[in-house]
């Protein structure tokens, strides 16, 4: 019996340290969402459908959501944010595609390239084969954002779909950027030659993604010399990156981790509809959404005026105030586990004074 209450107080300590841990983590993490703010939602849909075959997720009047393939960040587009009563300064202006490119690994990358070539689409890069075994073109979508369509393993192994996404931009200050992401998302950072790079384990999903900030004098990432705008600083405003948790658990974790590294909110912790979310900004000024699957920024410029009518990046994040309506600032599922944690402590306590160790 002494075991068993040696388990019970093992099993209390344990179960009961969930939204209060302090600790980044990443369990749970499902997806990755690229949001980028527009004014050509229409030509974009025709674009990623029609060339690169995108699957639409998730499309309303004001919001577009691309899936390239399993276990790949999704691409989602939003209109312009000014328009909206609770526009964030990120998403008010459309994103330049200054400074950035999207690398998608394909299985068939001539035939995707030539499909662009045989509808009068223009190439930046025609295909070709670089030296690192690399086969791959050049293409801009309709916002600017120059894609390299690719393929490295020169193997008939490869999957004929999307099997994977390197997300590259420019960035004269790369320890800066390094220092951010590791200390405050808790991320594993690789280092190289004017180059660092960290990658998404979306372990729900089973996949990748990847992102690579370069120093724009660094030409073994950078094709500079037929996109000049990739030798400009890279400015995140229109664009933003959203990690999606399984549950609002894992999300108030995750912001309560961001909380005590004492980051400036942009979004406070709170409910939108029913999806749970917080934001911060990176040193890039690109917008670090942490949310439950579903939310989108879509919804939350339309949505948040109505829901949170006194909301502002100074409200408390774990503030009574943007609780969702019949949750009273209690997740379901955080009052069950505080509820669990209760009546574990009090089975613990009477076995302990029944049977003292």
């Amino acid at each position: 019996m002494k075991t068993s209450t040696l388990l019970l107080f093992t099993a209390f300590l344990v179960f009961c340290t969930g939204p209060n841990s302090t600790q980044g983590r990443t369990e749970g993490l499902v997806n990755v969402d690229i949001t980028v703010s527009t004014s050509k939602l229409n030509e974009t849909k025709q674009f990623y459908t029609k060339f690169l075959k995108f699957q639409v997720v998730k499309e309303t009047p004001g919001f577009i959501s691309f899936s390239p393939g399993p276990g790949v960040a999704y691409l989602d587009f939003v209109v312009e944010g000014a328009e909206h009563a609770c526009a964030r300064p990120q998403l008010a202006k459309n994103f330049a595609g200054k400074g950035m490119f999207l690398t998608y690994n394909l299985g068939d990358v001539d035939a995707a390239c030539a499909a662009f070539t045989q509808a009068g689409y223009p190439l930046a890069m025609p295909i070709k084969t670089e030296t690192w075994f690399e086969r791959h073109c050049y293409v801009i979508d309709p916002n600017g954002i120059p894609l390299n369509l690719a393929h490295w393993n020169h193997t008939p192994a490869e999957p004929t779909g999307v099997s994977s996404m390197a997300f590259y931009y420019t960035s004269h200050d790369l320890l800066e950027i390094q220092n951010w992401y590791s200390n405050n998302l808790n991320m594993t950072v690789e280092r190289g030659v004017d180059w660092i790079g960290w990658v998404i384990t979306l372990i729900a999903a089973n996949g990748t993604v990847e992102f690579r900030p370069f120093h724009p004098r660094n030409m073994t990432y950078n094709p500079a010399s037929f996109i000049p705008h990739l030798l400009e600083e890279f400015d995140g405003h229109g664009l933003s990156y959203t990690f999606n948790f399984n549950t609002s658990l894992e999300v108030d974790r995750w912001c309560q981790f961001l909380q005590d590294r004492n980051l400036t909110w942009t979004r406070p912790l709170g409910w939108v509809g029913g999806n749970r979310r917080c934001a911060v900004d990176d040193p890039n000024g690109v917008l670090i959404n942490i949310a439950t699957p579903g939310w989108n920024e879509y919804e939350e410029e339309v949505n948040c005026s109505q829901l949170f009518p006194n909301e502002s990046s100074s409200t408390p994040p774990f503030s009574n105030a943007t609780s969702s309506p019949g949750n009273k600032g209690d997740p379901k599922g955080e009052g069950e586990i505080q509820r669990g944690c209760v009546i574990t402590l009090i089975t613990a306590l009477v076995l302990s004074l029944l049977f003292p160790l």
